[in-house]
């Protein structure tokens, strides 16, 4: 189990606007890293009413099940390392029922049954940036590309500062940008 303090920023990319950052950088294309994510809530939509998320993160080598509470500045993620048979158990019995993870939704008095909202799939690049990591993706989730580009620092102030400066470099309009969770189950609703 872990528990950190994310802070992060995030903006919307138009594809051109990402194949124009990916081009400056220049990842090696063997950095890319692939991740699936599955959201899930309640079937009343609790987590969402408390601005919390839950979320499973496939990686090449591990499933993390990280629960997010928004705080005053950034995301408390509180994130537990699972196998495919917690993540089985959660997606066909709608339960989770161990680990710290498990802990924090009895705190929240979150007992429902759980429900997969929303999925999809990310190919991130991470690039270390002036003392913070900029992370560019880009998503798939019900037959729709979507980029977005975050900064991810430990300082609110000074990342918000880098931030604005590295979009203004590329002339990039500021946008307020929403998690991927809202934006792939939109877009799911919306079909």
């Amino acid at each position: 189990m872990s528990q950190n303090l994310e802070i992060e920023f995030k903006n919307s990319l138009t594809k051109t606007e990402y194949e124009k950052i990916i081009d400056h950088f220049n990842p090696l294309p063997e950095s890319m890293i692939k991740q699936v994510n599955i959201y899930f809530d309640t079937k009343d939509l609790i987590l969402k009413k408390q601005k919390t998320a839950l979320r499973a993160r496939i990686k090449k080598q591990t499933i993390e099940l990280t629960l997010k509470q928004k705080q005053k500045v950034g995301i408390l993620e509180t994130t537990d390392i699972i196998t495919e048979n917690d993540l089985s158990d959660i997606i066909q019995h709608h339960k989770l029922n161990k680990g710290e993870v498990f802990n924090k939704l009895q705190e929240l008095e979150i007992n429902d049954a759980l429900y997969e909202l929303a999925s999809l799939t990310t190919y991130r690049y991470e690039i270390p940036y002036l003392g913070n990591l900029i992370a560019i993706d880009k998503s798939f989730y019900y037959n729709h590309w979507d980029y977005e580009i975050e900064l991810e620092t430990n300082e609110y102030n000074n990342g918000k500062k880098i931030f604005q400066e590295l979009l203004a470099s590329f002339k990039i309009p500021r946008i307020k940008t929403k998690n991927k969770i809202v934006r792939a189950y939109n877009y799911k609703k919306n079909l």
